[in-house]
């Protein structure tokens, strides 16, 4: 009966630690090529999967607005060069321009806490990820020269 308590508890200890060995993943430097991109695609699911809807949404709408502040501004750039050069309107364009440099402030505050608030969605996608493990496997994949499927 003994002997039969101590097999049963050997095992039970053999399994678990075969079970814990297997829930903490390899040393870095010890994995190939398919090994990192599968956990650096795992991780990206993971991090997809957590990700605010809004992340996306306030993404696009910011890039959207930059492309229309930047054609407007060519467009305002070539109007006021051309408006700017004419005898006495010297006193108009500076107005306009402290005007636009004014706006150009308020917009950079908004601006700010834009992307703050996406900083905070992307910060909250991560929880649970390794960040520091995802940079190593990175590093060494590039190192490596690993190539990612096409």
């Amino acid at each position: 009966m003994l002997k039969r308590m101590m097999l049963i508890a050997v095992v039970a200890t053999s399994l678990s630690s075969a079970a814990v060995a297997q829930t903490e993943p390899p040393p870095v430097e010890t994995m190939d090529c398919a090994a990192m991109q599968a956990e650096l695609a795992s991780a990206g699911q993971r991090m997809n999967s957590q990700l605010d809807p809004e992340f996306a949404r306030e993404a696009q709408a910011m890039q959207q607005e930059m492309q229309a502040a930047q054609r407007r501004g060519v467009a305002a750039g070539v109007g006021s060069s051309i408006a700017c050069s004419l005898p006495g309107a010297g006193a108009a364009c500076m107005a306009t321009q402290q005007a636009q440099m004014a706006q150009a402030q308020r917009n950079a505050a908004q601006h700010q806490e834009r992307m703050d608030a996406q900083m905070e969605r992307l910060d909250r996608s991560m929880q649970g990820i390794d960040q520091q493990r995802m940079m190593a496997l990175t590093q060494r994949f590039e190192t490596m020269n690993c190539q990612t499927p096409n």
